[in-house]
């Protein structure tokens, strides 16, 4: 699995190679209200796309290790 040193170096990663992200998780305000919420971007991307189409990568963040999701930015409108 592929290690991001922060944010930026994840944001600068995609913009150089035309590829979109997404974080995993959602914000906490929001896991207490799960069952009212539509289903979280990351997992709804991931069960669209097959596992060739994606890759989850390891962000290093001010709140610690964090994950994320690369996919090509075209995919956003094929699914």
């Amino acid at each position: 699995m592929r290690e991001f040193a922060n944010q930026k170096a994840l944001i600068d990663y995609a913009e150089q190679n035309g590829l979109a992200y997404l974080w995993e998780g959602m914000p906490a305000f929001a896991e207490r209200q799960r069952l009212l919420l539509p289903l979280p971007a990351f997992v709804k991307r991931q069960r669209l796309l097959s596992t060739d189409q994606y890759e989850i990568v390891d962000v290093r963040t001010s709140q610690g290790m964090r994950r994320a999701m690369l996919f090509r930015t075209a995919t956003l409108n094929d699914g």
